[in-house]
């Protein structure tokens, strides 16, 4: 619109011109400057939309800015228009981090839970292994008083390491079990007069107590308490010969009443008065007076 006006003032000031020159019949200054002045003003409404410097000699420089100030308005609300479009995917994107955050924050707590349910976890079965590595112990334990009450020499020989440990929790108890079972092989009668199944043939009368020896420990238990008995009554074998034989018998049988003859013939000679199956004190007297036995 502007650019329009401009072009009017311009066409009507050099028609006013012409008009002026053709009646004076010559042009005069002041129509001129007038003119020209006229001319200048419309040439600037045209050209108002450019930013561009003019400069017109003494009336000075004129700053056309309009254009750009406009150009800038324009790309402006080009942005605010994308950032318009983009709020939602902003908001969007807020939002998704407000809710992971929210997530992490969940996931935290139940992994903290999750935390302590997995010590609880680890705790009871700490707990449950103790258990059941307290309930073998006591039956390992039990089942050792039930073997050295049937005749098990290797499970008396547990119950009397337990007894003396008194770090074990089962000293108290397994000592009080080794007395019990001591006290049932204390019996005052001694059987006697067992027959040993010789070999057909076999003359044991003729053997050595070597052989003697040899026929015993490969002998079953029935047939072992018989060659004890007659191996301590040959009186043709030294006596110090026999008594270690008898230590060692009390020393390896497996056999809790064998061990308890073999500690009975021994203490016909030693009169130690220990109990029958306490062999710790058979040992004793034996290291103490073998040399003066003959």
């Amino acid at each position: 619109m502007l650019k329009l006006v401009g072009l009017f003032i311009i066409l009507i000031a050099l028609s006013a011109t012409a008009w002026w020159v053709s009646r004076k019949k010559g042009a005069d200054t002041p129509m001129i400057i007038v003119c020209g002045l006229a001319i200048l003003a419309g040439f600037l409404l045209i050209i108002n939309e450019r930013a561009v410097e003019i400069t017109i000699g003494k009336v000075g420089t004129i700053k056309a800015a309009a254009q750009q100030a406009l150009v800038d308005a324009q790309q402006i609300a080009e942005i605010r228009k994308r950032i318009e479009a983009q709020g939602a995917t902003v908001d969007l994107v807020a939002k998704e981090a407000a809710d992971a955050k929210r997530l992490t924050k969940g996931l935290s707590r139940e992994n903290e839970f999750a935390e302590k349910k997995l010590k609880e976890l680890s705790s009871a079965v700490k707990n449950s292994s103790s258990a059941v590595e307290e309930l073998q112990a006591y039956t390992k334990f039990n089942s050792a008083v039930l073997a050295a009450q049937s005749d098990n020499r290797p499970a008396f020989d547990q119950l009397v390491k337990w007894a003396m440990d008194k770090s074990s929790q089962f000293s108290a108890t397994a000592e009080q079990a080794w007395v019990a079972v001591m006290d049932s092989h204390e019996s005052l009668f001694m059987s006697s007069g067992f027959k040993a199944p010789w070999k057909e043939g076999v003359d044991p009368s003729k053997l050595s107590l070597s052989d003697l020896k040899t026929n015993f420990f490969s002998a079953p238990q029935y047939a072992r308490m018989a060659i004890l008995e007659y191996i301590w009554r040959r009186q043709d074998f030294p006596k110090k010969e026999r008594m270690a034989f008898l230590v060692e018998v009390m020393r390896n049988d497996t056999s809790l009443q064998i061990v308890e003859y073999a500690a009975r013939y021994f203490k016909e000679e030693s009169k130690d008065n220990f109990k029958n199956l306490y062999i710790d004190g058979h040992f004793k007297w034996w290291e103490d007076n073998k040399k003066g036995i003959e």
